[in-house]
């Protein structure tokens, strides 16, 4: 019997904790990419261990771009099978887009 694909939409901002009967989710913002990477690289593994499967898919948007090249340069990529970047900036921002991200985020 052929599985269909799971697909799974993640957030780098939220830790979710688990209680007894219910989880809490809270927002957290270290602004730090390696420690992005770092719970990037818990999903995969909790993806690839439930799944059983060798290697994940990965689209990334925007800043989750940024988070999942730095993933492969700290871990490598053995476990990724395709990794799609969409709006990535991959050599930085300038301009008023940098001015902005101060503002905005």
């Amino acid at each position: 019997m052929k599985r269909a694909p799971l697909t799974i939409r993640s957030s780098y901002y939220f830790d979710v904790f688990e209680e007894p009967e219910n989880y809490i989710v809270i927002q957290t913002k270290s602004e730090n990419i390696d420690a992005y990477s770092i719970r990037l690289k818990e999903i995969i593994d909790t993806i690839r261990y439930k799944t059983g499967k060798p290697k994940v898919n990965i689209i990334a948007f925007s800043m989750g771009g940024l988070v999942a090249r730095r993933y492969v340069q700290i871990f490598g990529g053995d476990d990724l099978n395709k990794l799609i970047l969409l709006g990535t900036p991959n050599k930085g921002v300038k301009g008023e887009v940098k001015r902005l991200c101060e503002v905005v985020g």
